[in-house]
Parts: structure tokens; sequence; C-alpha cells
């Protein structure tokens, strides 16, 4: 999905004439039961004080209803963070996994193996936002009934990303949303999209971040998320 359709636009076509076709999703929105949860901070300097918040959060989704569940992570010392504590709190009540940092072929096959699995006790399975486990893969009715995406998925600071803020605020005037709002919502776009893969499917997404109730992530939301329920 190109989304925003104005953000590609500029930046694909440098806002040359051209035809724009919005095609909805064919999927029925009502679907997927989506959730959002801006009363928590993921922000780096707010984690220590909700950690556990998101912790209960998770687990108030996943208890809900046997199933396999995706959790995402901004980052791999988040994601163990939340892990560790997330273990301390279900012990052996769930089956609880976590994308390691580096997994060969085979390791990754194994990953999404326990997906398939036909079993009655529940699957947590923590990645990385963006990540292997976040795109291009097809978990289709009950290998997947559920997600978690922890935060807004803002690429970290560095010096190449400074350098496209710049470049993007110099050309465009939209530097800090050309270049960590937009993408980072796309990889949140692309982590929800692996809940309903077919007509059939039924889910459920949490999104957590204090960050969704500013209207600069408001504006993002695409039509099928309009019917989205604020919590928190």
């Amino acid at each position: 999905m190109l989304h925003p359709l104005d953000y590609f636009h500029q930046v694909l076509l440098n806002n040359e004439a051209s035809e724009q076709l919005f095609l909805p999703s064919p999927f029925e929105r009502e679907h997927l039961e989506l959730i959002v949860n801006h009363g928590l901070s993921t922000k780096y300097r707010d984690r220590p004080y909700s950690e556990m918040g998101i912790v209960y959060n998770i687990y108030g989704l996943t208890s809900k209803k046997a199933g396999n569940y995706l959790i995402f992570f901004p980052s791999y010392a988040y994601m163990e963070q939340i892990y560790e504590r997330y273990v301390e709190l279900v012990g052996d009540a769930q089956q609880v996994v976590m994308q390691e940092r580096s997994m060969n072929e085979g390791e990754r096959e194994g990953f999404l193996k326990l997906f398939e699995a036909e079993k009655e006790e529940t699957l947590v399975a923590f990645a990385v936002l963006g990540g292997i486990f976040g795109e291009g893969i097809d978990l289709i009715g009950d290998a997947l009934i559920g997600a978690v995406i922890v935060g807004v998925g803002l690429p970290q600071i560095n010096s190449v990303m400074e350098e496209k803020r710049k470049y993007f605020e110099e050309t465009f005037g939209e530097g800090y949303r050309y270049a960590y709002i937009i993408p980072g919502f796309n990889k949140v776009m692309q982590a929800v999209g692996r809940v309903i893969r077919t007509e059939a499917d039924l889910g459920s997404v949490l999104l957590i971040d204090s960050r969704y109730r500013e209207q600069v992530y408001l504006d993002l939301f695409p039509y099928e998320w309009q019917h989205c329920k604020f919590i928190g």
C-alpha cells in the first residue's frame, strides 16, 4: 500500500503531474478489531514507568482467546526488556518465544513453524517491528489471530537519518515527517497487515503509544482503521 499518497507523490515523482488512484482494501474492516491504547508512553525516557503497563496490556489481549499472537517492538533491547517481565508474569500459562538477534534460515523457519502446529495453548511470539517477521509472511486463518505493536516504529536517529531529514526539509519542508514519522508508520501498517490475510480471516490488533493521540498520527490512519477503539 502506497500510503499516504502525498508522501509517495512527492518523494517518488517530485510532484510531477500524475493520476492518483485509491483502491480500498478487499477485506471487510470489521474483521479486524483494532484497539489503540494512547495512555502509555513508549518513548525511551518513559519506558521504565510504562514497562508493566505494556506487559499487562499484552496479557490482556492474549488471554482473551487461545491462539497465536505476534508482539512487535521497535528494537531488540526493548523487546528483551519486556520479554523478561512478561515471562515472569505468565509463567507456564502460555508458550512465549522471542526472535533472536541473529537467526539463520533454519531458525527462522522453525520460528514460523510454531504457528502451524496444532495445539491448545496460546503462543505469544515477540519480534522486531520492520524485521523478517513483520513483513512478507502469510499466517492465514487461525495461524495468527492477533498482534500487539508497541511504539510508532520511528527509525533510530543517526547520521544517515539526519541527512535524510535535512534533505526532506530543504526539498519539501517536511523533514521529520518524511524521514521518521511516515517510514515508521508504514512499518506499523505492515505489522497490522499480518493478521488479516484473506477475506475469511478474523483477528485483533492492539497499538500501544501515547503518540497515537497526536493529530500527525491520526491523519495517517487509513480508511480501514477508522473503526478503531481508543482506550487509555
